[in-house]
């Protein structure tokens, strides 16, 4: 069970573009510009989703069935995405300054995201991988991570002590189906646990769409369906106790 959100509602509204943080109810409890570290056990986290990658480009493209393609297995960033990452504390790099840890999902757009947004935190804050920040797995190539030995040489700076195979053989042994929102839900909350177990009171977690449409729920419940949806590359900002 999810408890002690201190958080603001999702607004009602289509979600800001990239890099911008969403806005709070006015009650103290802003995602706008309060996302220093808190005092006590409060946790500040703010949650990013990935700048564009390849498979986005293709599904504008081309629709649905640009998941489904094996070129854009665990898909890079586009020139696009590189520049979104680039500009995720645009509008608020006072906010970069308070991070304590970095917390990833181990594909390579997360992973990518995460550098680009924060170099300054590289070798300075933890960086840790986790597997219950990636995104649904199961059907589509874009979503199975590379070999661990690659992302280790081309991430040196993440700590992948999460992540336990060589291979990504969770992706594999689900043999085609995608994974249940049930599934997913449930690493929301376990992403949600580890956030709060971490000693940081001010965390970034580079992640997903689907994920943060599970995550979102748990802290804005009742909320209209699409105020859960993050364009790439947008930030929101939330407390946890």
């Amino acid at each position: 069970e999810v408890r002690g959100a201190q958080v603001p509602r999702a607004p009602r509204r289509a979600p800001p573009g990239p890099g911008a943080m969403s806005e709070g109810d006015g009650d103290g409890r802003s995602s706008g510009g309060q996302g220093g570290p808190q005092e006590g056990n409060v946790t500040t986290v703010h949650f990013v989703r990935h700048g564009q990658a390849l498979h986005n480009v293709a599904f504008d493209e081309r629709g649905r069935a640009a998941y489904l393609d094996p070129a854009f297995t665990d898909a890079p960033l586009s020139p696009l995405g590189e520049e979104q990452s680039r500009a995720v504390w645009a509008s608020h790099p006072q906010l970069l300054a308070a991070v304590e840890a970095v917390v990833v999902s181990p594909l390579t757009r997360t992973l990518a995201t995460a550098t680009l947004a924060c170099p300054s935190l590289v070798g300075a804050v933890p960086w840790v991988a986790s597997e219950a920040a990636r995104e649904s797995f199961g059907a589509h190539p874009c979503d199975r991570r590379r070999a661990l030995g690659l992302l280790r040489g081309e991430f040196p700076h993440v700590d992948f002590g999460d992540v336990r195979t060589e291979e990504d053989e969770d992706y594999d042994a689900m043999a085609g189906v995608v994974e249940t929102g049930e599934a997913i839900d449930a690493r929301a909350r376990l992403l949600l646990e580890q956030l709060r177990a971490r000693p940081e009171r001010c965390l970034v977690v580079f992640t997903h769409s689907r994920l943060l449409r599970s995550v979102f729920p748990l802290l804005f419940p009742g909320q209209e369906p699409e105020s859960y949806r993050f364009a790439n590359g947008e930030m929101r900002t939330v407390t946890l106790e």
